[in-house]
């Protein structure tokens, strides 16, 4: 993420990021109006993730993530912009036909309560861990982090689990699915790695779990509880 190849540092990670994120409203719409393409679907599409985009832009100069502050190489920066570009491919889906458009709305329904919980997650632990760690570093057990050690990435599925359901493409899903395993789990364990380090670190793992929610110390209850919901999300979009 940070010297791929090796060499000089001259890009700071939050301005790719940043570029790609202000962007993706206006590179929907351009899309929209080149294609001539104006279906309910893609409507849906561009009021989440353009709004997805300009909410990031507010997070970051309100309170901004610290790993994206650093400085990295440029064999680095052509990486991520790589990935960043791989997240538009979706809006391409959906404009050029290949996404659905007749969306039941109980899935809409089940989209937007996925989107709404993502940015939520996202922005407000995000903001928690910023003000937390300004004022006082170590662990942070309490808050959104209280049962979920990484709520901030559980809330980054969750929306582009959204997007990639609008579209209903295998190639959606497969880009999303591979940046959760290529890029997110392996960001959560780097973070394992550091937050084991600190002290209290035993007792925070026994009360939590890395990315859902551990509701009771009991692994077979929870588990209980996520096959309900499982369960209930499958008859509400069915």
């Amino acid at each position: 993420m940070y010297d791929f190849l090796g060499g000089p540092k001259p890009i700071q990670i939050r301005w790719i990021v940043n570029l790609f994120k202000a962007l993706t409203l206006p590179y929907i719409v351009l899309l929209m109006y080149y294609m001539q393409h104006f279906e309910f679907g893609t409507y849906l599409y561009l009021s989440l993730h353009g709004s997805y985009g300009i909410l990031w832009i507010i997070k970051d100069f309100s309170f901004p993530d610290q790993n994206f502050q650093k400085y990295t190489t440029i064999p680095s920066a052509i990486g991520g912009c790589l990935i960043l570009i791989a997240y538009w491919i979706l809006p391409l889906i959906q404009v050029t036909g290949f996404g659905q458009n007749q969306i039941k709305p109980n899935l809409v329904c089940f989209i937007i309560i996925l989107y709404v919980f993502g940015i939520i997650l996202m922005m407000s632990s995000d903001c928690q861990k910023y003000y937390t760690l300004k004022y006082k570093k170590g662990l942070i057990k309490d808050g959104l982090f209280k049962m979920n050690r990484n709520p901030n990435y559980t809330g980054e599925i969750l929306i582009y689990l959204s997007f990639a359901i609008i579209t209903n493409n295998a190639l959606s899903y497969c880009i999303v699915f591979m940046s959760w395993i290529f890029m997110f789990f392996p960001f959560m364990l780097r973070k394992e790695i550091s937050l084991s380090q600190k002290e209290g670190w035993n007792e925070y793992y026994k009360q939590s779990y890395l990315a859902i929610w551990k509701f009771c110390q009991s692994d077979i209850i929870n588990i209980g509880l996520y096959i309900i919901m499982i369960v209930f999300i499958i008859v509400l979009i069915l």
